[in-house]
């Protein structure tokens, strides 16, 4: 299936505008416009030439067909710097990243947003090499503001110069180290890859600059780099440049020299030499592989630092405000549902009030000052069970009582064994203590009863008030004190 996206190159004085298809892993350019801010007409130039130029761009290519888009910027718009930390933790490097780089920065006043790569080639030890690239954050809410106007998100916004020497890493896996050389109408950039990692970028003015200038600048770039690192590596050299590029031969033979004085400088002993190549790359071409939606290795990508770092709100602010719509609409809903059921429940206590009172008229004919025939009703219904069950209430006191002394007494039976012969002739209990009196076979048996008192649970201590002979019937009279438990009854 057929994937559409729009690539769009901004430099100094106008747009360059692919709209490039994708199948099969194969990028196919459509369309190209190229629009000059000069030549727009002049009804169509606003303050924000970018806007002019967008609206020109829609007349003459199908802009609709594409949702995100490639956003490749000036070089000298970015501020490229290496630094080094003694961590690798990326999370530490986003933290401390602002502070580090502030006083590096060409406008500190402004606010920035940065992107970072951790390299992999540390050149002194202990120290953790950074490459980071920082823009001013109103020049991309610019863009992304402009582009969403046609619903399109710049899924990559990215150094153009940058962005070659990544998408020639892509296209050819074997390079390892080399240096990638953009051309364009209003700037040049240099971009050192090595070990497969940009390294350095350094963009400059393409107008009147000559091509023996050009190549003493790329030298210069190799020497500053060789003098950091202590390497004497060798770069293959690349020219990307767009169809129709004035003095590309110029430049080409200008760099032939620069290929001689590398080798000049390898250890002629040395397993590893690599003779370097110079070759010459369609830009065109090799930008249209860069794709918004697809991972492209280790490319500077802004849009994606300003959407992370954006409030939650304003990432899916279409979203919420279809969720707040919703929202007022069940809540109104909800509303007129409620006072329908409002009303239908006043309906029904209407009705309800209206039985009440014909019951209340019914059950108490002689009352005649009816108010409140509910309440009225639960008060005489009270009353008259207050007074009907005050009789039940002192009936049910005395069995309850009652109760409680046939415990006692069914406790002290069970205590004593039928083997005694006892007799008990009094009986008097309140809520802690018991006292009884009796008569048994001799005076043996009331030890042996006080013992086996003691035993049941019911009861907490024995005392023996009294123990005499009867002389009349030969009986041994007892009187006991007994303390119950506490909480036994």
């Amino acid at each position: 299936m057929a994937d559409t996206f729009l690539s769009l190159d901004i430099d100094a004085v106008g747009i360059a505008a692919m709209i490039v298809t994708r199948v099969s892993k194969k990028s196919y350019v459509k369309k190209i416009c190229r629009i000059n801010y000069k030549d727009l007409p002049e009804t169509q130039k606003p303050e924000n030439l970018l806007d002019s130029a967008l609206i020109y761009l829609e007349d003459h290519m199908d802009m609709a067909s594409c949702s995100v888009a490639t956003l490749l910027i000036p070089s000298s718009s970015v501020s490229f710097r290496n630094i080094e930390l003694p961590f690798r933790s990326a999370k530490k490097i986003k933290q401390i990243l602002p502070i580090e780089i502030t006083s590096h920065l060409p406008v500190p006043e402004e606010k920035y947003i940065s992107d970072f790569h951790i390299l992999n080639s540390p050149y002194k030890k202990d120290q953790v090499p950074v490459f980071t690239a920082s823009i001013i954050e109103s020049v991309i809410e610019n863009y992304i503001d402009a582009l969403s106007q046609y619903g399109i998100k710049p899924k990559i916004i990215t150094p153009k110069g940058y962005a070659a020497a990544i998408c020639l890493l892509k296209k050819i896996p074997s390079i390892t180290n080399f240096i990638c050389l953009d051309l364009g109408l209003c700037e040049n950039t240099i971009t050192l890859v090595h070990h497969r990692e940009p390294v350095f970028v350094r963009s400059f003015s393409a107008l009147q600059y000559k091509a023996e200038e050009f190549a003493d600048t790329v030298k210069q770039a190799l020497l500053g780099f060789r003098q950091t690192t202590g390497s004497d590596t060798c770069f293959d050299l690349f020219i990307t440049a767009g169809n129709g590029f004035k003095d590309l031969e110029k430049v080409y033979y200008a760099l032939e020299n620069l290929l001689d004085y590398q080798t000049r400088y390898q250890q002629s002993d040395d397993s590893s030499q690599h003779k370097p190549e110079l070759k010459k790359i369609n830009s065109t071409n090799l930008i249209s592989a860069l794709h918004p939606n697809k991972k492209t290795g280790p490319i500077f990508n802004f849009y994606k630092i300003k959407t992370e770092s954006d409030p939650i709100f304003r990432k899916n602010i279409k979203a919420i405000a279809t969720i707040i719509f919703l929202a007022c609409i069940l809540f109104a809903s909800s509303r007129y549902n409620l006072h329908l059921e409002i009303a239908d429940l006043n309906e029904k206590i209407d009705n309800n009030q209206a039985i009440v009172h014909s019951i209340y008229k019914t059950s108490f004919p002689e009352e005649k000052n009816i108010k409140h025939p509910f309440l009225q009703m639960q008060s005489l219904v009270k009353k008259a069970i207050k007074e009907s069950n005050s009789a039940k209430k002192n009936e049910a006191s005395f069995i309850k009582s009652n109760h409680k002394a046939a415990r006692v007494m069914a406790a002290l039976s069970d205590s004593i064994p039928r083997t005694i012969d006892m007799e008990i002739s009094r009986f008097l209990l309140n809520r802690t203590t018991l006292v009884i009196s009796g008569t048994t076979d001799n005076f043996k048996n009331v030890d042996r009863i006080k013992s086996f008192i003691e035993k049941a649970d019911l009861f907490k201590q024995i005392s023996i008030n009294s123990a005499s002979a009867d002389k009349k019937t030969d009986q041994v009279l007892f009187k006991f004190t007994i303390q119950l438990q506490k909480g036994a009854l």
